[in-house]
């Protein structure tokens, strides 16, 4: 009688032998429209798609009406099946790049695909929305993100809205435009474990008044701020008074790089010298403002 080794035993002769754990992991190295196929293969494949952890959408290749349609359609498949209506969805990915997208109208979708991704306690969001779509700002209200990367975002008026952000610690915005720099500290205010903050090119437009965010990130490790416009005109004595304050606030902060960070009106800097005693790297370059809060 011939013995039957291990190996022998465990030779699989279709990939439906494979459990449920391992196709899934499969499906996700898969692009995301590429998974999708999977659902018609039988009923097995259907919930194994629905219940990927990570979800990346990118409109490349919408480049008409019906490759729009079908675009808007398969977003609303996926983020709204019931199959995945329980499951945490723990990284959600959106590239808009199309030139369809409309700024009024479409911004309502992109709201109600984001509010899904909250209801499923997402974790990490990441948003690129070429056209400067506005982007609605209840998505600052979010206690199970860790994550959020804004890229080329509108972020519409804060006046009415909070900010509730307990597990944030990694805060990256690259071309994101507020409407005044009180939403902007605001934003940070409420992120009260925040480790890491990134902004490139980041503007706000109106003026503002700045009280009630004066020690917001006091976790933060780590800083990278470059080239920030405020557009305040007249009122750069209190960017680079708050700007002072926020910095001398960060007790934790280790690494602080600045680049083009530039303010002309003279400031005094009392009150403002506690030491930033974890600071082990510093790159200023361009920083034109004298700041007593890192000579410790």
């Amino acid at each position: 009688m011939t013995k039957t080794t291990p190996s022998q035993s465990a030779t699989v002769e279709s990939i439906n032998d494979f459990s449920d754990e391992i196709l899934t992991h499969i499906l996700s190295f898969l692009p995301l429209k590429e998974a999708f196929r999977t659902t018609v293969l039988s009923k097995r494949w259907r919930p194994l798609f629905h219940s990927l952890s990570v979800l990346r959408f990118d409109d490349t290749g919408v480049k008409n009406t019906d490759n729009w349609i079908l675009f808007r359609r398969f977003m609303d498949s996926v983020m709204f099946s019931p199959h995945s209506h329980n499951l945490t969805l723990k990284s959600f990915h959106l590239n808009c790049r199309s030139m369809r997208w409309d700024s009024k109208s479409d911004c309502f979708n992109l709201n109600d695909w984001l509010q899904e991704a909250k209801r499923r306690r997402v974790e990490e969001l990441h948003l690129f929305f070429l056209l400067g779509i506005p982007l609605v700002p209840n998505i600052f209200i979010c206690k199970t993100l860790v994550v959020l990367k804004l890229k080329s975002i509108l972020v519409t008026t804060m006046f009415d809205c909070s900010v509730d952000l307990p597990l944030l610690k990694n805060l990256d915005l690259f071309f994101v435009r507020f409407e005044c720099m009180e939403d902007f500290m605001k934003l940070l205010s409420g992120c009260p474990v925040l480790e890491n903050l990134k902004t490139s090119y980041v503007k706000t437009t109106a003026q503002f008044n700045m009280k009630g965010y004066g020690d917001p990130v006091s976790e933060l490790i780590k800083a990278e701020i470059h080239l920030f416009d405020a557009g305040l005109g007249n009122d750069r004595e209190v960017l680079r008074t708050e700007i002072k304050k926020l910095i001398s606030g960060c007790s934790m902060l280790a690494d602080l790089k600045t680049e083009y960070v530039n303010a002309n009106v003279g400031v005094t800097v009392g009150g403002y010298s506690k030491p930033l005693s974890k600071l082990i790297k510093a790159d200023i370059h361009l920083f034109d403002v004298p700041l007593r809060a890192v000579s410790g």
